[in-house]
């Protein structure tokens, strides 16, 4: 059953109140310990409620008084099948369907979660001879076409088969350009597409026969833009937002676009008439990213100053205080950005970035200390990290600490970081320590374990990189690895 029908007129409102109030009879129930009998399309409305509502376990319990009640219907336990499914119990998922087939056998919801079931155990021929045979039922509906094209598509997509996953989940789309799932599942499927020009006139197929198709002008917009065709991408996500009144997403990604370009004058046209809908009332969203166009701008007053409006709204998990934290670390206003960052750490305290990023401005305040408990804390919080370990050894570095950066390089061995990383780090300290020989030593087997990361070694100790000695190894090691 399709839940969404509950919310599209008034008619539908009152469903979705009658529906509201079954909910709470159900809990007041649950919650009594009373058990009444309830007609089955109740319970599975109920199921379908808490679905909607993203409540997999409530919709589990729901299906098992379904089930206690009406033992011999079919849609409970497919139901049920259903929910196991998401919560990757396919040996359960898997019993429900064969209980669901003692009443239904040739039920298509049972041969297409079957079916799914097999893609996630990865028995492919299974899960294709189970859909082959949906296809050629004699009574298959362009539901059924829709439902069997969504599940292909995933197995596609499950083998990384990314341009089959996107045909079938194209025809799936294609019947209904206005359904949401479908066209977040074929982002996601582009994204890892090398070539999409083939994808472009799919799209303006769409376009032509719906111009208020939103999504298949925004999907089309990304296509444009990865092709690096940008006046067609941008010409593609105006006539998105147009075609559909409050198009968040629309928004987002056009906005990221615009940034990726460095059209920061029309980003900033293109949040203020963001700013003025009711999708972004009291939104901090616009009024950050144009804080943001203005710090590319190196406008620090507007920047700060829409920073601040943001704030007023929300600090979106403590990005916004980050951002400002950047924006004074940039201006070299220290303590400022110590306290931003500060700012965003009390209110995301599971943020590494942020730690990482005021151990930065108090080693830039020459605050050691705190900078170095900082750097530490922000490290147990990563500790498969290198950024982190990286910037670490380099704050010690920099404080010419070597007893502290061998211990730290130890540590890393410890952790089993990347291995390439490692050895590059050991080098550094080597070299910086003034030990030459262990230094090429190190450097030798940093080289055979990744010859072309060597800017590790830099970004740790950058005087490192006019130190001709050094250079010169690396070139020699990188010709004679060319012609070997």
């Amino acid at each position: 059953m399709n839940t969404n029908q509950y919310f599209d007129d008034e008619q539908s409102q009152s469903n979705l109140h009658s529906l509201q109030h079954q909910v709470k009879e159900y809990e007041a129930m649950q919650a009594s310990g009373e058990i009444r009998f309830w007609d089955i399309d109740n319970l599975l409305d109920i199921i379908d409620f808490y679905d909607e509502a993203m409540r997999t376990e409530d919709a589990l319990e729901v299906t098992k008084l379904a089930i206690a009640q009406h033992p011999f219907d079919p849609m409970p336990y497919i139901r049920q099948a259903h929910f196991l499914l998401e919560l990757n119990q396919l040996e359960e998922a898997h019993e429900a369907l064969d209980k669901a087939a003692l009443y239904d056998p040739k039920h298509e919801e049972i041969l297409l979660f079957r079916a799914e079931i097999f893609i996630r155990e990865q028995d492919y021929d299974a899960a294709i001879d189970l859909l082959t045979e949906l296809r050629q039922r004699d009574d298959i509906t362009n539901e059924d076409l829709f439902n069997i094209s969504l599940v292909e598509a995933f197995m596609w997509e499950s083998r990384k088969e990314y341009e089959l996953a996107f045909d079938n989940l194209y025809m799936a789309y294609a019947q209904d350009p206005r359904a949401e799932v479908t066209s977040i599942r074929l982002r996601i499927i582009m994204e890892n597409m090398q070539d999409l020009m083939p994808t472009i006139p799919l799209f303006q197929k769409i376009t032509d026969k719906d111009p208020y198709a939103a999504s298949a002008w925004l999907l089309l917009a990304y296509a444009y833009a990865r092709e690096d065709m940008k006046e067609e991408a941008m010409d593609a996500y105006e006539y998105a937002i147009v075609a559909q009144d409050n198009y968040e997403y629309a928004y987002y990604e056009y906005v990221d676009f615009l940034f990726t370009n460095k059209l920061y004058a029309k980003a900033r046209e293109i949040l203020l008439e963001a700013s003025q809908l009711e999708v972004f009332t009291n939104d901090a969203f616009p009024l950050m990213r144009l804080g943001e166009c203005w710090q590319e701008e190196e406008n620090y007053e507007k920047a700060l100053e829409y920073y601040q409006k943001a704030l007023e709204f929300d600090h979106l998990e403590g990005y916004v205080y980050f951002l400002i934290g950047n924006l004074n670390l940039a201006h070299e206003y220290y303590a400022a950005a110590a306290s931003a960052y500060e700012s965003a750490h009390n209110v995301s305290k599971e943020q590494a970035h942020y730690l990482l990023a005021l151990a930065k401005a108090k080693a830039k305040m020459q605050k050691d200390i705190e900078a170095t408990n900082h750097f530490i804390d922000a490290i147990k919080l990563q500790s498969t990290n290198t950024d982190f370990w990286g910037a670490y050894l380099a704050f010690l570095i920099d404080l010419k600490a070597y007893d502290a950066a061998d211990q730290l390089c130890i540590m890393m061995e410890k952790y089993d970081l990347n291995i390439s990383f490692t050895q590059y780090a050991l080098a550094s300290v080597k070299f910086i320590r003034g030990h030459y020989t262990a230094g090429f030593e190190q450097l030798y087997l940093a080289l055979e374990t990744n010859s072309y990361a060597y800017d590790i070694l830099f970004s740790l100790a950058p005087e490192l990189e006019d130190n001709p000695a050094i250079m010169n190894y690396i070139n020699d090691y990188l010709e004679t690895l060319m012609h070997s």
